[in-house]
């Protein structure tokens, strides 16, 4: 197998109103299908298909595609630094836009949160993941699971109502 990788992906920093800003839709999913990896001219992407377990902000089904750069195909691997990687069940916060007619992550892997716990608590805490900024590293965002997503349904609104 032969392993092709970009190293580093430098980025601004999206705190949570810009993610909410940027995205088109907002959702609490979980993968339940990898693949398949296809060669798009000289990269390979991946098409992931995620069960939406709750609408946070925007519209769409109960399922959806997010497809990304890296993936395997024939032997040969891509891993393009920045992309989140994704495991099956895992429960996610995603913030997504529109990228044809599949999804993308908004951000890279700011625009993604995973289910974790804190003392006890509950909260979504953002995977940052082969990213840095021109600062230097970044350090996740974390909000508490409930009143986090009430905050991106009111941060989501908002940006609705402004002309």
């Amino acid at each position: 197998m032969l392993l092709t990788t970009a190293r580093a992906a430098v980025v601004l920093r999206l705190e949570l109103p810009q993610l909410v800003q940027r995205a088109e839709r907002v959702v609490v999913a979980r993968l339940v299908k990898a693949g398949p990896s296809f060669w798009r001219g000289t990269r390979i992407f991946t098409s992931y298909t995620f069960a939406v377990e709750r609408q946070v902000a925007g519209r769409g089904s109960r399922q959806l595609v997010v497809i990304q750069p890296g993936g395997q195909v024939d032997g040969l691997k891509q891993v393009v630094s920045g992309y989140p990687r994704f495991e099956p069940g895992r429960r996610l916060l995603l913030f997504l836009d529109r990228a044809g007619s599949a999804w993308r992550v908004v951000g890279l892997s700011q625009g993604v949160f995973v289910a974790a716990e804190r003392a006890g608590h509950q909260v979504w805490r953002q995977r940052l993941e082969g990213v840095s900024s021109p600062r230097g590293a970044l350090q996740p965002l974390e909000i508490d699971a409930r009143e986090g997503l009430e905050r991106i349904g009111r941060l989501w609104r908002e940006r609705k109502a402004r002309p």
